[in-house]
């Protein structure tokens, strides 16, 4: 099993936050597809295992969520899937704005009849408090974390997918993956969460969305915690930042990797610790139906955040200390 990424100069510094990770982890058996000679050159400079995807024509600057250069580059994803699969390698293909807090190859060693794994973006969890395993049924997939068995069968998967998106310029990767897994299926599931996808032909399970969260579960409902389990990985995902907000997501996590200098700036820091008082949170879990009085409660909520945000910020003004 091969774990591999790919970027493009843009996206070095998640790069190396993504590799950091896995090295912490103990694990050597990563590569990384490098989208432009600048990255490529980067990153064997730094010792790393990177390959060139040949890739110069398209931008070393941000894809932009949507834009035609992001949709040629969803293409060459399918593409990296695919050869590496005709290799005669299980791979598990992960974007590059991801980090892994646990070693995924033991969980996914629990599955050798699963020909296909994926993330999902479902906000709820079908598993019960402190279960580890896949859910309990289908959903929609998000491709930004796939693990795929090679074989026939998978090969044969990937090569429908690409003439999918090949035939249509503007059809996203990941809206072609879900339409093409979810053909004549008939969900049942196995006694491993498992099901029949892509006309019955791949086994398939959608990875636990407690532990391998999207931005949503990981960072705004925090269901790990609820759920009382450890994160095998986080994907930046449902934010609205872009690239920036992302590395902020993950560095208000500490789950980014800069170097000493950057958290001993000239004048120090300053850290709060923010207070709610649980009757202002009980109060905002109420229902909006539309009115004033119904809001009264979000806002004295946000208030009470903002006036700590505000005197935090004036003392740190104050002392020459940054607010972190």
């Amino acid at each position: 099993l091969v774990v591999v990424t790919w970027a493009n100069y843009h996206m070095l510094d998640f790069t190396l936050n993504w590799a950091g990770h896995l090295e912490q982890l103990g694990l050597t058996n990563f590569m990384i597809g490098a989208m432009d000679q600048e990255i490529l050159e980067a990153l064997v400079s730094r010792g790393y295992h990177a390959f060139s995807m040949n890739m110069n024509s398209l931008t070393t600057k941000d894809f932009g969520w949507g834009s035609p250069t992001f949709h040629k580059m969803g293409r060459q994803k399918i593409t990296l899937c695919k050869e590496f699969l005709e290799m005669g390698f299980d791979i598990l293909l992960t974007d590059v704005d991801t980090v892994y807090l646990r070693d995924p190859l033991p969980f996914i060693a629990q599955y050798p009849t699963a020909d296909l794994l994926v993330s999902s973006d479902l906000l709820g969890t079908t598993l019960d408090v402190g279960e580890e395993g896949l859910e309990k049924r289908d959903g929609t997939a998000n491709i930004g974390i796939m693990y795929f068995r090679h074989g026939e069968a998978t090969i044969a998967f990937t090569n429908q997918w690409k003439k999918m998106i090949d035939a249509r310029p503007d059809y996203w990767d990941q809206n072609a993956f879900n339409d093409l897994f979810k053909k004549g299926k008939g969900f049942q599931l196995t006694n491993q969460n498992l099901f029949k996808a892509y006309n019955g032909r791949l086994n398939m399970g959608i990875f636990s969305v407690s532990q391998w969260c999207s931005g949503h579960t990981y960072f705004v409902q925090q269901m790990w915690k609820k759920m009382k389990v450890q994160p095998y990985v986080i994907h930046a995902t449902f934010q609205f930042a872009g690239t920036e907000g992302k590395r902020h997501r993950f560095r208000e996590a500490k789950l980014w990797l800069d170097s000493p200098k950057y958290y001993n700036p000239p004048g120090g820091v300053l850290t709060y610790e923010p207070y709610i008082p649980p009757q202002l949170l009980k109060a905002a879990g109420t229902s909006y139906n539309g009115s004033l009085k119904s809001a009264r409660s979000h806002f004295e909520l946000v208030h009470m955040q903002l006036r700590q945000l505000r005197n935090a910020l004036g003392i740190a003004m104050a002392l020459g200390r940054h607010l972190v």
